[in-house]
């Protein structure tokens, strides 16, 4: 299966908007009227959520990761430099902050029987396997509904 029937196999409410675009059902929160879209470029895809989901939310309510936007893997031509290293490293901390910080929101309202959306759990899922991906959480623990 080729990458873009991959992605669109996964979305509920698929409509063609033009050439190789589409509007979907965004599947990290509650969309009733399709807010996803999706457009085929060169050898990638890219996407955006109107309701303002990122990439990461969107792709792991349909486990899927980044890759699955590229038909060939990334190449970096020359390496990163201490500067690029350091903001990489800032950026994945305060990506690890967030995930980690809405996950405790989310689990908390679940112990609290408070209403938690089905949108809200896919995007803790997502949460979730961000950051076990990354070793700062244990493959054992849940969040369910």
């Amino acid at each position: 299966m080729d990458t873009l029937q991959n992605l669109l196999s996964r979305l509920d409410k698929v409509r063609s908007s033009g050439s190789n675009r589409y509007l979907a059902c965004c599947p990290a929160h509650e969309d009733r009227s399709p807010s996803l879209a999706i457009s085929s470029a060169d050898d990638r895809l890219l996407i955006h959520c109107f309701a303002g989901c990122s990439p990461d939310e969107i792709l792991g309510a349909i486990d899927l990761d980044m890759s699955a936007l590229f038909d060939e893997p990334l190449k970096h031509t020359k390496p990163l430099t201490s500067e690029q290293e350091q903001r990489m490293a800032k950026q994945q901390g305060h990506k690890i902050f967030r995930a980690t910080a809405f996950l405790e929101i989310v689990t908390s309202g679940l112990r609290n029987k408070e209403h938690v959306t089905d949108a809200e759990i896919n995007k803790a899922r997502a949460a979730k396997r961000y950051l076990q991906s990354v070793g700062v959480l244990a493959a054992d623990e849940r969040v369910e509904k």
